[in-house]
């Protein structure tokens, strides 16, 4: 099958497989069980080395799933038609196996809710209400005391736990979990951490939505087929208990829950093997690596299930291998890339759409024998009302997103404003969630999305931007720790000398008090403010998102299906030639390139430059210069040219100039 879409049709046959209604299980006897393993080994071993189709290796995907089903009867896959027939729904099976768990799972992997002051969702449900952000943030509490406050796979020290201890028990006294002094710490082994569910928190979350629920009880029903019962485990209120949870760090949180990052079971107890599927440059250098999980005293806590990473790392090895990760990847950035255009152009084709639907030649191919599969799926969508519903709840949540893209799209944005975007496009998402006007839509998610890409795509020049904004200062204002800290990792990196640093961080603090003019800071960059270099150096940082966008359409043009082989280090490397052709091809005709450039010159040229034009120009016969360089006149055609040229000649810097002047 050549897309994913039309498989919908093939899930009716499915039934006859396997009951995904709630509370199914299995009642198989032994001989069964191993009739059905046996027929969907052999048609599996038939499919797979003849799999060419994409996206993914569909039969390697049903084989590594390892989901058992009986099938009565011999299978002749001599005939072919019965080899299509089985064909089909194999992939079938493993597009509805995509569709409702892979997808669902990978999507909402890395989305676990971190605390915050937002009041939790009000649904209903017919399992118990889950969720709730108090319940997470216990969570967290009890996940960092189990973890002694450390990254379960770095070690890293939560940042936030270190500047409360310091603040407490004072820098020289502060000391870790087990006793060392913070102050004595690697540089670098402190870092925001947070809590990672290992099997998706938003499995047992519920909407008011059918719809939704049904997908996520199909999704449950296939997670048991891994390990039988499994589901008691996370079910309910127990989806947010300490044995389905790790501390993680940002980062390495992203990676486990995309399941890219996959724990193995060793020969001692609470210790794994953590490995990434991610290749260079993209693999963090620390895999693989040993770890033994942290124990509480008595075990008041409990560690991470092992039968749960188990799954986790059973799904990883399965996208993985079948590839059907990465085409879950590319949906989901498809997804990402210009939804609120497509969105908006939908609606506005919906009255138009409901008037074709209705038309005589659209019913008159409804009832034919030819019609096509996906139209009457596609004309029970457009008189949907809920669907264009939904369809305006999405835009609603994307419209503040499209606004501030196009704003750093300007020509004269500016790196100071970076942050505050994102600051006010979360301001309007808890307006909306206040407000309750879409209730369907879990805002919970949505912030937790949000926050993941805020600490993705900003850096610590974008936060001492928008702390260096002359609006956002006085006697009042108050940086959070985090922010203050990011502030001290750019001038750290900024400022090589230790004195340096601690005097810019000084004129920081009082900047940030200070009642003054906004421009007093930039005024005191000719008088030696180590502070104001820094600042004058970051305001002229342009922040445009177009180059960036140009960037992803040169590789979206270099990474072609002819291409797809192409690590992603050789995909930079043509993406870079094939935007710099142009000017590689015009630098190479220039009549001066291989001259040193006024905008190169040193001190040092500049002197000699001053000293040519001076000899020059006193030995011009005949001519009055003033030297002061307010106005130069002269009788006479004076050749202005060849002073340039002849300066040009002795630096060795390419000149152009009119003949006249």
């Amino acid at each position: 099958m050549g897309s994913s879409a039309p498989h919908h049709r093939h899930q009716s046959s499915l039934e006859g497989f396997i009951d995904f209604s709630t509370g199914a299980s299995p009642s198989f006897n032994p001989d069964e069980l191993d009739k059905g393993a046996g027929v969907l080994r052999r048609v599996i071993e038939h499919f797979e080395p003849l799999s060419t189709e994409k996206p993914y290796n569909r039969p390697r995907l049903v084989r590594l799933t390892a989901v058992d089903i009986t099938i009565d009867g011999v299978i002749d896959l001599d005939d072919e038609m019965v080899e299509e027939e089985i064909r089909l729904a194999l992939n079938a099976f493993a597009d509805f196996l995509v569709d409702n768990f892979f997808l669902p799972l990978k999507a909402a992997g890395s989305k676990t809710p971190q605390p915050s002051p937002a009041a939790s969702s009000r649904i209903t449900s017919t399992r118990p209400v889950v969720g709730s952000v108090e319940r997470v943030a216990s969570l967290r509490r009890d996940c960092l005391v189990r973890d002694r406050h450390r990254c379960v796979i770095s070690r890293d020290f939560d940042m936030k736990e270190a500047e409360r201890r310091i603040e407490e028990s004072g820098y020289d006294y502060a000391s870790d979990d087990q006793g060392q002094l913070l102050k004595e710490q690697e540089p670098g082994s402190f870092a925001e951490l947070e809590v990672a569910h290992i099997l998706p928190h938003s499995l047992m979350t519920t909407t008011g939505n059918p719809e939704l629920n049904k997908s996520k009880e199909t999704a449950l029903a296939i997670l048991d087929m891994f390990d039988h019962d499994i589901v008691h485990l996370i079910e309910g209120p127990d989806i947010d208990r300490s044995r389905n949870a790790l501390t993680l760090k940002i980062d390495l949180h992203r990676q486990f829950g995309n399941f890219k990052v996959f724990f193995e079971p060793t020969n001692q107890p609470h210790s794994y093997r953590i490995d990434s599927t991610l290749r260079q440059p993209f693999r963090n250098p620390i895999f693989p690596v040993n770890r033994t999980f942290f124990l509480t005293p008595e075990r008041t806590i409990d560690p991470p299930s092992a039968r749960l990473l188990a799954v986790h790392n059973a799904i990883c090895q399965i996208l993985h291998l079948s590839a059907a990760g990465n085409y879950i990847d590319s949906i989901l950035r498809d997804l990402d890339d210009g939804a609120y255009n497509s969105f908006f152009s939908l609606l506005r084709s919906r009255d138009p759409a409901r008037d074709w639907s209705i038309r005589k030649y659209v019913r008159d191919e409804l009832r034919s024998q030819d019609c096509p599969v996906l139209l009457p799926e596609a004309v029970r969508i457009i008189k949907d009302n809920s669907f264009w519903l939904k369809l305006e709840a999405a835009i609603a949540v994307l419209k503040p997103v499209n606004e501030f893209q196009h704003a750093s799209e300007a020509d004269g944005a500016g790196i100071a404003h970076v942050v505050n975007r994102w600051l006010q496009i979360k301001s309007k998402w808890s307006e909306m969630g206040e407000a309750d006007q879409f209730p369907d839509i879990p805002w919970d998610d949505i912030e937790a999305i949000s926050k993941a890409r805020l600490d993705k795509q900003t850096y610590d020049i974008h936060w001492i931007a928008d702390a260096l904004r002359p609006d956002k200062t006085g006697p009042n204002s108050k940086l959070p720790p985090s922010v203050f800290a990011r502030v001290q990792e750019y001038l750290q990196k900024q400022l090589k000398n230790d004195d340096e640093y601690h005097r810019a961080l000084s004129e920081f603090t009082h900047f940030r008090m200070r009642t003054g003019g906004p421009d007093c800071l930039f005024n005191k960059h000719s008088a030696g403010s180590i502070l104001a270099r820094v600042a004058v150096k970051v305001m002229n940082t342009l922040a445009n998102s177009v180059p960036s966008e140009r960037s992803f359409s040169a590789i979206s043009f270099i990474h072609t299906k002819a291409r797809n082989r192409l690590t992603p280090m050789h995909a930079d490397m043509q993406a870079f030639i094939f935007m710099n052709d142009r000017v590689l091809d015009r630098l190479k005709d220039q009549k001066y390139a291989h001259k040193k450039r006024w905008a190169d010159l040193e001190e040092k040229d500049w002197l000699e430059l001053e000293d040519s034009y001076l000899e020059l120009f006193v030995n011009a016969q005949g001519k009055r210069v003033w030297m002061d360089g307010v106005m130069a006149s002269a009788s006479g055609d004076f050749e202005w040219e060849g002073v340039l040229q002849s300066t040009g000649d002795i630096l060795g810097v390419g000149t152009e100039v009119k003949s006249e002047v």
